[in-house]
């Protein structure tokens, strides 16, 4: 085991609390090596899933799928009815990650996330809604016409990003793949990968990363960028007041001023108007995107140097 697998795995040892969860981004290796070190006896540390990053895992099987298949002259994807083009692949993403987000068992998610390809791919001639949730508070518009015994209404005018019989047999598998019991288990927590991301931004502000430092002050940033995160300005004081360093009135007060605009900022990030405005930026900038992709072509290529 290297020196960086020992550092990790003392910590999962000298840790005062018995962690059962490890962190998504943790390698194969590790878990491994964890697992054979069995730092706690009769609790076995798992590894579950960021549910953000399994939707993006999803999205990119999709398109990878897209290219391979049109070097066999099988095209999925372009701007033809019912074909994958790329707000239709981020949709059928979204689509999925709600899917998962939104069930709390394994048998449950399964059913929904094969439900997107079902009711994205239904027509008129053949509705395909069976996994799609029942009862008038459905969000599936077949299946809430079918609780109040009314005549559902065209599938053109309500399927909002179809897919064609042809792209349909060629996702399903993706999809029954992507929702394996082994993988969806790991999602159970709806864990992600945002309060990680916080954290780090605290550190990096004190350490950035752009610029080399000595190990002392990684270590000084690290210590202090995790307990303002967990305790916010306080813990700063304190260990400054460890330090035997002076701690004058305005510190506190300017550390308390910075503890309120970052709640209030939090508070207002979760927001449904905040979460909306979020949402149509992301879309304006894949709309961009798509422009300058039609009109120039592709320009870069992961791996295309090699």
């Amino acid at each position: 085991m290297d020196q960086y697998s020992l550092t990790l795995v003392g910590g999962f040892r000298s840790s005062a609390l018995n962690r059962q969860l490890l962190n998504p981004e943790a390698e194969a290796r590790l878990l491994n090596e964890i697992h054979a070190l069995d730092p706690y006896p009769g609790i076995r540390v798992e590894k579950h899933e960021c549910v953000n990053h399994v939707g993006k895992r999803l999205g990119k099987a999709v398109r990878t799928l897209v290219t391979d298949k049109a070097k066999e002259k099988v095209t999925l994807g372009g701007k033809g009815h019912g074909k994958l083009r790329p707000d239709v692949i981020d949709q059928l993403q979204v689509y999925y990650t709600k899917a998962v987000r939104s069930n709390p068992t394994v048998p449950e998610m399964k059913r929904a996330v094969i439900a997107v390809v079902d009711h994205s791919s239904s027509t008129d001639q053949e509705p395909l809604h069976q996994n799609c949730p029942e009862g008038e508070d459905s969000w599936c518009f077949f299946q809430k016409a079918q609780a109040r015994g009314l005549p559902a209404e065209p599938h053109a005018e309500n399927v909002g990003h179809p897919i064609c019989k042809l792209v349909a047999d060629h996702i399903r598998p993706v999809f029954e793949r992507m929702s394996s019991d082994d993988l969806l288990s790991r999602c159970i927590l709806q864990m992600t990968q945002n309060a990680n991301r916080s954290a780090h931004a605290v550190i990096w502000a004190r350490c950035p990363k752009h610029q080399f430092v000595n190990r002392d002050r990684v270590t000084v940033a690290v210590a202090l960028g995790v307990a303002e995160f967990n305790f916010e300005s306080q813990s700063t004081r304190k260990f400054l007041q460890h330090q035997n360093l002076p701690v004058g009135s305005e510190t506190a007060i300017r550390g308390k001023k910075m503890d309120h605009t970052r709640t209030q900022k939090a508070q207002a990030a979760v927001r449904e108007k905040a979460r909306r405005h979020r949402q149509l930026q992301a879309e304006a900038k894949q709309r961009e995107e798509q422009k300058l992709l039609e009109k120039y072509g592709q320009f870069y290529v992961p791996g295309g140097g090699d």
